[in-house]
């Protein structure tokens, strides 16, 4: 067993610096919009100062928010012992979530955050992502609800039908809009760009897992184009991997292969969180069976 070091993860000091310059720049944004109608008046008033009215609230709510958030960061810390998780927010002393208490971890893409849940199925922390450290966290949280976690096999999910219809549509827009540069303006560079563009997306379409099978022999991958079915024997690790989208954080899973290889799982339908707990719990149970 390993020995789990007692240590305190916060609030990152570079998330706290971009909240602070987001704050003073909405501020600054609030004040333009304050002092706008006594430099330039609205030809309709009445319009005029509810379109300054709204935009001062909006941007000032959004600053306000930014130091609210700065201000009770500490709120957010996790502690970690040996015994389990507790927040500094409120007990620096009392164990909040015991690690065998751990039930469940749920992300939240759009809050930015895992909600870990206990036995009574009620959310007992919130795990911030832009916490220091987050991905050590997350790992060592995910690592102890799989060893507490009933996973049931086989385990198999696939991506929405719109998945496919969306990637269509974008690669017609983009085969579209050659042909409009082309035949139209005349435009050839443009079409080359455009051509580089519809490559890259074709690519990036053919690497995408679209279904996903896991069983007590193997992991079955199936691609646009072809299949792929690993032994458990051959993976050597399985990750968390973070993709980041317009500043947010989208996880994935990573299996890597003894033979150097990678496969990258996401967007099937299913929490990367959890899909980490029911491949790692199913190597660590029958991968020294497999062959």
């Amino acid at each position: 067993m390993d020995v789990i070091q007692e240590r305190e993860h916060h609030i990152s000091k570079g998330f706290v610096t971009l909240m602070k310059w987001i704050g003073i720049f909405m501020f600054g944004v609030s004040l333009l919009y304050l002092i706008f109608p006594f430099i330039d008046p609205p030809k309709n008033l009445l319009t005029g100062i509810t379109i300054y009215v709204i935009g001062f609230i909006f941007f000032m709510g959004i600053s306000i928010y930014c130091f609210y958030y700065i201000i009770n960061k500490d709120r957010y810390s996790i502690r970690v012992t040996a015994a389990g998780l507790s927040s500094l927010g409120k007990s620096r002393t009392d164990v909040e979530l015991r690690w065998e208490e751990i039930s469940a971890v749920k992300e939240r893409r759009y809050l930015q955050r895992l909600d870990v849940y206990g036995h009574n199925g009620r959310t007992i922390l919130g795990v911030e992502y832009q916490l220091d450290d987050f991905e050590l966290l997350r790992r060592l949280i995910l690592s102890k609800a799989s060893a507490n976690s009933l996973i049931h096999l086989p385990f198999a999910r696939s991506k929405h039908w719109v998945f496919h219809v969306y990637s269509m549509a974008f690669l017609g827009g983009v085969i579209y809009g050659g042909y409009y540069f082309y035949y139209i303006d005349r435009e050839v560079w443009l079409v080359i760009g455009m051509a580089v563009f519809f490559g890259m997306l074709l690519a990036e379409y053919f690497r995408q897992v679209v279904e996903l099978r896991v069983t007590a022999f193997d992991v079955f991958l199936r691609y646009p184009l072809n299949n792929k079915r690993i032994k458990w024997s051959e993976i050597s690790d399985i990750q968390v991997l973070d993709e980041f989208v317009q500043g947010s954080r989208i996880p994935g899973v990573l299996i890597q292969l003894k033979d150097g290889t990678e496969r990258k799982v996401k967007n099937m339908g299913v929490d990367a969180a959890y899909l980490f707990q029911i491949l790692t719990h199913a190597r660590e149970r029958y991968g020294v069976h497999s062959s």
